[in-house]
């Protein structure tokens, strides 16, 4: 085997060398022997770990891209002459695909879009109508009028005395937004009707451009596998199986230290909670020894874990090493970029009679993409996010993106989407407060967390 040394009389003349192997380390002559300078490894693929994040660059000498461990980067000598940091972090591989997060939140979006009705009301005479809606199971109506003298804001405080901030309206329109923040399929109906018209904008759905018959569509409160069957997705499900193979519940933990965090300092004291319920912290926890709290359940629940708070709290957590491991049993959206795709690929009808996104979380994800690492980002999987999730992963994002933007925006207050359904009006989420991957109704705002795969 033959080593090839280039030897350079100072740092310069190594900078502005462009054949030197990429993986090399930076060295300066001098009278005693060559020294390390700290330069940053330059990694290829194969050199990387599983679980490695990495900072990606690309070698703007032969237009390749290779890695830089976050823990060995060091922003001072890194060679910006020849590599470009890119907006990505590389941090795991999941069904045999390499994982990429994107540098930052893309804004905070909801996971569907909220229903919509266009109202326009002739107010040049007098008029009025009834209207009726069911908002979360619970029936909702009003009655409003007007005269020839009156105003569509008029219009809309007497709709939002009803129901808060379901109507507005904007300077410079003819026509009143109804934005209905509801989890139930239930649409909005005029009776009694002089001057008003309605139409419903979820009639008018596209999927791929194509027109979808007019049948109202509430987008946050059916599973896309029920609203679009043609479409091949799977069906929401309350059941994310980890590597424990315990319930990936409301209640089951992604992030371990902070999970134990969540429930050491604000689990209800002195409350028997049942193991398939949630957790207990550790004081309660302890009080379950001699039946105090849970009585004989409390003892068996503590001999159980052999007294240790912490055994019970793992038991609860979910912790993947490798998602592609034989024996794993999971049910998750495993190809986000395709279901994310779909997800974008369905619109509907806006106020100006332009089509948008009908899941908008997607929507914002697809718009994040980046030529040289090969495609558009998607919000992540159950196993993508729980790859990420663990402890030193975590940490390591957090610095990376603290490299990329000047701020650890994996921040303890994140919440973050998934591409996975719960239920028919919920969709999965991580929140970095509790440690805890959740769920969320489909309307409320909550960070994208795009990953590339």
């Amino acid at each position: 085997m033959s080593i090839n040394i280039n030897k350079y009389n100072n740092y310069e003349a190594y900078a502005v060398d462009t054949n030197r192997p990429a993986d090399e380390s930076c060295v300066s002559m001098v009278s005693n022997g060559l020294v390390f300078e700290g330069k940053n490894t330059i990694l290829t693929e194969k050199q990387l770990g599983k679980k490695q994040v990495c900072l990606i660059v690309k070698d703007l000498v032969d237009n390749s891209i290779k890695y830089v461990p976050v823990h060995s980067f060091d922003p001072n000598s890194f060679d910006t002459a020849r590599y470009q940091l890119k907006d990505w972090l590389r941090y795991g591989e999941c069904m045999g695909k390499q994982l990429k997060v994107y540098k930052k939140n893309n804004g905070s979006v909801t996971w569907a879009a909220p229903n919509r009705y266009k109202l326009t009301c002739d107010t040049s005479a007098s008029g009025g109508f009834h209207w009726a809606i069911t908002i979360n199971g619970s029936a909702k109506a009003g009655d409003v009028a007007w005269d020839a003298s009156s105003t569509l804001d008029s219009i809309v405080s007497q709709i939002n005395a009803v129901v808060a901030n379901m109507a507005s309206h904007e300077s410079g329109e003819d026509f009143i937004r109804i934005t209905v923040n509801s989890y139930s399929n239930s649409t909005l109906t005029l009776t009694d009707n002089t001057g008003g018209t309605l139409v419903d904008l979820s009639l008018y759905v596209k999927i791929d451009g194509v027109a979808q018959e007019e049948t109202h569509r509430t987008f946050q409160a059916q599973s896309v596998a029920t609203l679009f069957p043609s479409l091949g997705y799977l069906a929401a499900n309350t059941a994310q199986y980890g590597k424990n193979g315990l319930n990936m519940s409301y209640y089951a933990g992604g992030n371990p230290s902070r999970y134990k965090a969540y429930y050491r300092t604000l689990a209800a004291a002195n409350v028997w909670v049942a193991e398939a319920s949630g957790r207990m912290n550790e004081a309660t926890f302890n009080q379950c020894a001699d039946g105090t709290i849970g009585g004989a359940d409390g003892i068996a629940l503590y001999n159980k874990y052999n007294g240790s708070w912490n055994a019970y709290m793992e038991a609860g957590m979910v912790q993947i090493d490798d998602t592609h491991t034989g024996g794993i049993e999971y049910q998750s959206y495993d190809n986000g970029a395709d279901q994310n795709a779909k997800l974008v690929s369905v619109t509907t009808m806006d106020f100006d009679g332009s089509y948008v996104p009908a899941y908008t979380a997607a929507a914002a994800a697809d718009a994040i993409s980046d030529a040289d690492l090969g495609g558009k980002a998607h919000m992540p999987t159950t196993h993508e996010m729980a790859l990420m999730l663990e402890e030193e992963t975590y940490a390591a994002i957090r610095k990376g993106q603290g490299f990329l933007t000047g701020v650890e925006l994996l921040s303890n207050t994140g919440y973050y989407w998934l591409v996975a359904e719960y239920s028919g009006n919920t969709a999965w989420f991580y929140t970095g407060g509790t440690g805890r991957l959740k769920y969320d109704y489909k309307d409320n705002s909550n960070s994208v967390r795009p990953v590339l795969a």
